[in-house]
C-alpha cells in the first residue's frame, strides 16, 4: 500500500544555548478524518518553546483508505492489518 504521511522534524534543537530533548510523537487521525486535522499545529509542536526544554518530531500517517493513503485491494484486508 502507498501510505502518505508528514513528518516533521524540530525547526530547532539547541534554544539558547541549551540543547532540547526531541520527543517523537505519532499523530493518528480518527474516521472519517486526515492528516489535513493536524496541519495547523504541526508547526506549534515542532518549534521551541522557551519555557521547555523539549520540542517534538512529529510523524503523521494517513491510516489506509482514508485522506491522501491508498485504499486495500485485496477483499477482507481492512485497516487492522
Amino acid at each position: 500500500l502507498d501510505i502518505h504521511y508528514i513528518h516533521a522534524k524540530p525547526t530547532k534543537t539547541v534554544l539558547n544555548g541549551k540543547t532540547l530533548k526531541v520527543l517523537p510523537l505519532l499523530l493518528v487521525h480518527g474516521w472519517p478524518g486526515s492528516i489535513v486535522e493536524f496541519q495547523k499545529i504541526i508547526p506549534l509542536l515542532t518549534t521551541p518553546r522557551a519555557d521547555a526544554d523539549f520540542v517534538f518530531e512529529v510523524i503523521a500517517p494517513s491510516l489506509p483508505g482514508y485522506g491522501f493513503s491508498q485504499g486495500a485491494v485485496r477483499p477482507g484486508l481492512g485497516h487492522v492489518q
